[in-house]
């Protein structure tokens, strides 16, 4: 009976430092059960802020992108605007410049005429008479008073 009671009370204590050592396990689990469940939930949190983040920087993207475009086509326009007004401004320069010739040639006659007008009076004057010289007019254009 000793024997028995000597061995379940080894039994017993062995019991207890199991039960002690079950119960340490036991809250050991629990704890680390709330941090793997706290990690997961900043997993979860992160994942779903990196969703939003791509999804904000795709959306972005997309409007750069667009952004992008519209300049580019508003670069082609005012480009073709350019050329067309340069074109345009050749063209007058163009006109200016025969116009510019043509009346520098009309300019050059009236010129020429002018000096050839000028010798010719030249040429008179030195033919006239004395009393044309002093009286330049014709005796029949002046008045009695006058003559």
């Amino acid at each position: 009976q000793r024997s028995y009671a000597q061995a379940t009370e080894r039994k017993k204590v062995e019991f207890e430092e199991l039960k002690k050592k079950c119960e340490k396990s036991s809250r050991e689990i629990d704890t680390q059960a709330t941090k793997l469940q706290k990690l997961q939930d900043v997993v979860t949190t992160t994942k779903s802020q990196i969703a939003a983040h791509l999804q904000e920087s795709e959306e972005q993207t997309q409007n750069l992108r667009d952004d992008k475009d519209h300049a580019l086509q508003k670069l082609q326009k005012l480009r073709a605007q350019v050329s067309q007004a340069g074109a345009t401004a050749h063209t007058h320069l163009v006109t200016l410049t025969c116009q510019c010739s043509a009346t520098l040639k009309v300019l050059q006659q009236v010129v020429e005429k002018a000096q050839r007008i000028l010798r010719l009076a030249e040429m008179c004057r030195r033919l006239e008479t004395e009393e044309e010289k002093v009286l330049p007019f014709y005796p029949s254009s002046l008045a009695e008073w006058e003559q």
